[in-house]
């Protein structure tokens, strides 16, 4: 699992927002 995706779980930001990045 990347460390993006696993910001986006602990962010109030969607996942896809960060995974996209």
């Amino acid at each position: 699992m990347r460390i993006e995706v696993t910001i986006a779980k602990t962010s109030p930001l969607p996942a896809g927002a960060i995974d996209a990045l």
